[in-house]
């Protein structure tokens, strides 16, 4: 930035009414040129208004007359040209290149740490942080930090096993079960899994009187959507007739069942619908009992939130949508879920279609490991910090004074200058709203600058730069160096203009300035006239 330093031991010139074009005494600052952003104008104000404290020297003549007998300046050591040029405004700020710092990354689980990212690496998306017992947690964008585990269903529900056996076989975690699947076999017998509310908790079959009620109701509405209603025979009435009898026959043969026509307790768990296999509070070979937990599911209404859009965003960015199937809408389908089972294929992760507490870290971009807070084989809790981060990319920190916050506006183009005073193009990425006090007791704003060429910066860390900001502009305008303007004892400004009989003083309009040169609003000078520069 170019800046016109004020010249001291003013002595102010009376224009008399002998000199050429005089005009009435100003006895106001000029106002600036309406072309101007009226956000910014005070700085042309205040630029003028600086004129009009300190004052400019003017060498009066003590030898020379015009054709009128009047004084007039000697011939001046220093001329200019009146010009028509562009004048661009521009304020320089010290800023400090470096990377910022965020808060540490914990542990969402308990476990083992088994691997850090390695200090000043920048991880990014899908890349592994750490390791807690082997299991990657790895790194994907969004603004929502993960607070919950993010499955296909927004209820949870458990499975209560009816009898007594071995489990011969149990579906895997993050399964779907549906109407007509099988959740698990104890003692070589499948446990079927049917839409309802009501739990089992009777024999149903077809007695005399006949057996009424909601979970008749339920098995019928089951059978019926399962396509086992044999000749149209079942009638959807909540009463256990032959006709729900011969349904029932058809559905056991179709599921290795006694064929009975007699569902057993043991043979069927309702479920409210769809629903995700979250846990396993048993495994294969493990005994159970009458109202022993078998597994936790994921069911009910569809999850839905903040966390589970931008989950699929990451994901299809990544390329990861379930072959173009997966819409980004928040929310947690089947086309998500096999979205995520691919994701944590390609990480490393369990394929299991549910992403747990603790399997990722949501950040808004890649991030450059600032510290290992523990070391590998640290046995570490839930919010145990594991590594402390910083912005992955160089960006300039200033301190802005109160008063010059009207100077810049979150996306603004501004321009770094290196250590090397090497230019690079920038952006205001954010303003701070906290204030803080300086060492002079300004108020002061902390800015972020981001380089739009991170590259740019390469190597440097905690490196002094200046940040330029272009402020206001005009655009072919008349203008003479701000040093040929004369203060006048009557107020105002004037010029010491050449004419055919030497050097006159001038009443001239000051407008906007910048780089050394004043904008001349009035008509009293024209292009191409030569003016002293005392």
């Amino acid at each position: 930035m170019t800046e016109t330093a004020p010249i001291t031991n003013f002595q102010p010139v009376e224009l008399t009414d002998a000199d050429s074009n005089h005009q009435p005494a100003a006895t106001d600052a000029p106002t600036p040129d309406k072309r101007r952003n009226s956000s910014r104008n005070r700085w042309v104000v205040g630029a003028v208004g600086a004129l009009a404290a300190v004052g400019w020297f003017v060498v009066t003549n003590d030898s020379g007359t015009n054709s009128d007998g009047d004084d007039v300046p000697t011939v001046p050591a220093n001329t200019a040209d009146v010009i028509v040029t562009d004048l661009v405004q521009e304020t320089s700020f010290d800023g400090t290149l470096g990377t910022i710092a965020g808060e540490p990354i914990s542990a969402s689980t308990d476990g083992i740490v088994t691997a850090i990212a390695a200090s000043g690496t920048t991880v990014h998306e899908s890349d592994v942080l750490y390791r807690i017992d082997d299991e990657p947690v790895s790194l994907l964008y969004g603004d929502t930090p993960a607070y919950r585990d993010i499955t296909l269903g927004s209820q949870s529900a458990s499975i209560l096993a009816a009898g007594s056996g071995v489990v011969t076989d149990i579906a895997a975690v993050g399964s779907i079960i549906e109407q007509g699947d099988i959740a698990y076999w104890v003692d070589g017998q499948p446990v079927v899994a049917l839409y309802g509310t009501s739990p089992m908790f009777r024999t149903l079959e077809n007695l005399s009187p006949d057996i009424a009620g909601a979970d008749v109701l339920q098995l019928e509405q089951a059978l019926t959507e399962l396509g086992f209603t044999l000749d149209d025979t079942l009638d959807i009435d909540g009463v256990f007739t032959f006709g729900t009898r011969l349904a029932v026959e058809d559905w056991q043969e179709a599921h290795w069942l006694e064929i009975d026509g007699i569902v057993e307790v043991t043979d069927v768990v309702f479920i409210p619908g769809p629903s995700q296999v979250v846990e396993l509070e048993v495994s294969t070979g493990g005994s159970v009992n009458p109202g022993v937990p078998v597994m936790a599911l994921s069911t009910g209404d569809a999850l839905t939130g903040d966390d589970v859009a931008q989950l699929e965003e990451s994901l299809a960015d990544q390329g990861f949508d379930a072959n173009g199937t997966m819409t980004v809408d928040g929310v947690f389908t089947v086309e998500t879920r096999q979205a995520v089972i691919d994701w944590q294929t390609s990480v490393g992760q369990t394929a299991d279609g549910v992403v747990n507490l603790g399997d990722a870290v949501f950040l808004p971009t890649s991030a450059r490991i600032a510290e290992q807070l523990v070391t590998p084989g640290a046995s570490v809790n839930v919010g145990t910090p594991i590594v402390g981060i910083s912005s992955a990319d160089q960006v300039v920190r200033v301190d802005i004074r109160a008063a010059d916050q009207g100077l810049i506006e979150i996306g603004d183009a501004v321009t770094v200058i290196l250590p090397a005073f090497d230019e690079t193009p920038a952006t205001i990425a954010s303003i701070s709203t906290t204030v803080t006090i300086g060492p002079d007791g300004d108020a002061l704003f902390e800015a972020i600058v981001e380089l739009d060429d991170a590259t740019a910066a390469a190597g440097l860390n905690e490196a002094p730069v200046t940040v330029e900001v272009v402020g206001e502009s005009v655009t072919g305008v008349t203008a003479v160096p701000v040093t040929a303007l004369v203060a006048l004892v009557e107020g105002g400004y004037a010029v010491e203009k050449q004419t055919a009989n030497g050097y006159q003083l001038v009443r001239v309009e000051p407008g906007f300035f910048a780089d050394g040169l004043v904008e001349i609003t009035s008509d009293s000078l024209t292009v191409g006239d030569t003016v002293a520069q005392p």
